[in-house]
């Protein structure tokens, strides 16, 4: 798949000079001339080619910004400016440790109580682990504002016991979906993501290996961030936790910046998601500054839905991505 491919360019191009960008678009993601030529003007997004019957879709962008790198840096290290988007209902960042006050400001769409209110052990349309849907939404009465209140104060006290479990154990933390019935480890996902990646692996080692030992492994000019988020798609919004990792935003201007992105919950569709943006060298000499932000982002969907349902939920991905990276360019470049 030419996207296997796309990973290992970007996360293995050196930066010693802007790349032969159009040429290799062409040749490896299809991108026509014209596709070529408005990258320089907004983002170009693109739905890349996966097995029909895979639980998988893979999106690929690229814009140039015509900004100094620190500028689009700023960016990825505020995240909850680099995120917005139209899809974007709710974002936060969590606090060193985290805290119930950090998601004070998360409130359900309305559409999630209707599901959590139909929750049963056989089947919930809201992704939790099986404890939640047999021992906690027995116990709360959604009709009432009591039951509304008991049910914010555990979703929050939750929240921040999962994310601070995060920090402390990494991986083994995860959680184990259980709204289908059967067991669903998130891990599983994210090792499936991982383990299918020879280009990750290859293309910056070090970086997948931190992600993989963490919170064990050590990494020079590494930042975590984690934040809740709550987009909407076209479907039932997603509420979602993630940590964020920013490689090299404090290094020698000729090493490759990297942004990932981590799901560790997400409320409905995704069993697993994993985002990267790179920013390479795109400067036009002396007075004329830029990077090529490059983005790809590989999510796994869960077993019961349809590819119809797929294929929407894929469209209302590509059409976030690329509100938020026009959205990006226009603030900076304005």
């Amino acid at each position: 798949m030419a996207w296997l491919i796309l990973v290992g360019w970007v996360l293995g191009q050196a930066q010693a000079q802007a790349p032969d960008l159009a040429g290799w678009l062409g040749k490896n993601v299809g991108f026509s001339k014209q596709e070529v030529a408005r990258i320089e003007h907004e983002p170009v997004v693109k739905l890349l080619d996966v097995e029909e019957k895979s639980r998988e879709v893979a999106v690929f962008a690229v814009v140039r910004v015509g900004v100094p790198r620190d500028l689009v840096v700023g960016q990825l290290r505020s995240v909850t400016e680099y995120m917005q988007s139209d899809a974007m209902k709710g974002i936060g960042v969590f606090s060193d440790p985290p805290s119930t006050a950090d998601t004070s400001s998360l409130v359900l769409p309305e559409s999630d109580f209707e599901a959590l209110s139909q929750c049963s052990e056989r089947e919930c349309k809201f992704k939790l682990p099986k404890t939640a849907i047999t021992e906690v939404l027995p116990t709360i009465d959604l009709s009432t504002d009591a039951g509304m209140k008991k049910f914010y104060g555990w979703l929050h006290e939750a929240i921040a016991n999962y994310t601070r479990s995060y920090l402390e154990r990494g991986d083994a933390a995860l959680v184990v979906y259980g709204d289908k019935g059967d067991a669903m480890p998130l891990a599983d996902g994210f090792a499936r993501i991982m383990g299918e990646s020879r280009y990750l692996r290859e293309g910056n080692p070090q970086l997948i290996q931190y992600l993989q030992e963490f919170p064990k492994g050590n990494l020079d000019h590494v930042e975590d961030i984690l934040y809740w988020s709550i987009e909407d798609y076209g479907f039932r919004p997603v509420t979602a936790i993630t940590h964020a990792t920013l490689l090299n935003a404090d290094a020698p201007t000729n090493e490759l910046v990297i942004f990932t992105q981590k799901q560790l919950y997400a409320s409905h569709y995704f069993h697993a998601r994993f985002e990267i943006t790179a920013l390479v060298d795109a400067s036009r000499g002396p007075g004329a500054p830029g990077v090529y932000l490059m983005y790809l982002d590989r999510a796994l969907f869960d077993d019961d839905l349809s590819w119809a349902s797929r294929k929407l939920l894929a469209n209302g991905v590509t059409k976030s991505v690329k509100s938020r990276l026009q959205a990006l360019r226009d603030r900076l470049e304005e």
